[in-house]
C-alpha cells in the first residue's frame, strides 16, 4: 500500500503556529529565571509569536489549507503562548509579592484566556460559512499584548536594580484582572477582514503606520506596540458605547 504524501503547503501554515507554540515555550522558561533578562527575553518571544500567530491564518487562507486539525493546533499553541506564557510574566514581574492572591491572579489570566479560545471555538464552528466583523471579547494575543508591551516599555533602559518591580503588586492584580475580564466579556472587538481598500481608508492606514513607525523609531519600539494595541483594547468598549447610544435612539425613533 502506497502512502500518500501530504503536500508541503498543508504544512504551511501549522508551522507558523508551531513556531508560535515553541516561542511560548521558551518565553515560560525564560520568564521562571525571574531576572530582568530573563523576563525581557520572555517578552520578546512573546511578541514573536503573535506575530507568526498572526501569520498562520491569513498564509492558510490564501492557500486555501484552512482545516479543522489547524484551527484545534492553533488553539493550543495560543493558549500556550498568549495564556501561559503572559501568566508566568506578570507572576515573576510582581505578582508573587502577593503571595496566594498572586497565584490566583495569574491562574485567573491563563484560565481566562482558555474560556476565551473555547468560546471562538464554539463560535466559529456554529457560523463556519461566514465570517463575522466581529470578536466577541478581546482577543487574547491582544491581551497578552498588552501585558508584554507595558513590560518592555517600563523596562525600557533600565538595570537590575531598578526592577522593583515599577509598580505595586496590587497595580498588578488590578492590570491583571482587567485584561482577564476584556478576554470574557461580550465586548465587541473588530476584525478587520471585511474591510476593502478604499483611497480613504487606504490613507488612514498609511498615516497610522507612518505614526507608529515614527514612534518607533524615535522614541522606542516597546511604546509603538503598547500604544497600537491600547488603542484597539480602548476600541472595543468605545464601540459599545456607540452602539448603545444608536439602539437608543432607535428605541426613541419607535416610540414616537
Amino acid at each position: 500500500m502506497v502512502k500518500k504524501r501530504i503536500p508541503i503547503i498543508y504544512i504551511l501554515p501549522n508551522l507558523f503556529t508551531i513556531s508560535s507554540l515553541v516561542l511560548g515555550i521558551y518565553a515560560i522558561i525564560s520568564a521562571s529565571s525571574g531576572t530582568v533578562i530573563g523576563l525581557i527575553n520572555a517578552g520578546i518571544a512573546i511578541c514573536f509569536s503573535i506575530l507568526f500567530d498572526s501569520m498562520d491564518g491569513r498564509v492558510a487562507r490564501l492557500t486555501k489549507t484552512e482545516s479543522l486539525f489547524g484551527m484545534q493546533l492553533d488553539s493550543l499553541a495560543d493558549l500556550v503562548a498568549f495564556g501561559v506564557a503572559p501568566a508566568f510574566l506578570l507572576y515573576k514581574w510582581g505578582l508573587e509579592k502577593v503571595g496566594i492572591l498572586g497565584i490566583a491572579a495569574a491562574a485567573m489570566f491563563a484560565t481566562c484566556g482558555a474560556l476565551r479560545l473555547a468560546r471562538f471555538n464554539v463560535i466559529a464552528l456554529k457560523n463556519s460559512k461566514q465570517s463575522s466583523q466581529y470578536f466577541i471579547g478581546l482577543p487574547i494575543p491582544g491581551g497578552a499584548g498588552i501585558v508584554v508591551s507595558l513590560f518592555l516599555t517600563l523596562n525600557h533602559s533600565r538595570t537590575q536594580s531598578d526592577l522593583n518591580l515599577l509598580d505595586t503588586p496590587i497595580n498588578m492584580v488590578i492590570l491583571t484582572a482587567i485584561v482577564a475580564y476584556l478576554m470574557v466579556s461580550n465586548i465587541r472587538y473588530p476584525t478587520f477582514k471585511h474591510i476593502r481598500p478604499t483611497p480613504r481608508n487606504f490613507s488612514f492606514t498609511v498615516l497610522i503606520l507612518m505614526a507608529t513607525v515614527y514612534v518607533a523609531v524615535v522614541v522606542n519600539l516597546p511604546v509603538a506596540l503598547f500604544s497600537l494595541i491600547s488603542i484597539y483594547t480602548l476600541l472595543g468598549p468605545l464601540m459599545e458605547i456607540m452602539f448603545y447610544k444608536k439602539r437608543k435612539e432607535e428605541v426613541t425613533k419607535e416610540e414616537y
